[in-house]
């Protein structure tokens, strides 16, 4: 970015890792990506750290919408038994 090389090794912008079941399966993810290509990568000039290859929505925000009610609920019943 501005001329300064930086390294990431986020595919996506958000910070669930992603598993695959197969090197195979990995590697066709990555094919279009391939070592000292020149590709488009997405960066924030504040973190040029944290650039990824594919702008995709995450699902960190229905994770959370889901996640939260239960924990919450699971503090209030615990609450009880302190």
């Amino acid at each position: 970015m501005n001329g300064v090389p930086y390294e990431s090794s986020q595919l996506r912008p958000n910070i669930i890792g992603t598993s695959f079941a197969s090197q195979e399966d990995a590697a066709a993810e990555i094919a279009a990506f391939p070592v000292g290509a020149r590709v488009v990568a997405h960066a924030d000039e504040a973190h040029p750290g944290n650039a990824f290859l594919k702008f995709e929505a995450g699902a960190g925000l229905v994770v959370f919408m889901l996640v939260a009610p239960v924990a919450l609920a699971a503090a209030l019943a615990s609450w009880r038994f302190l």
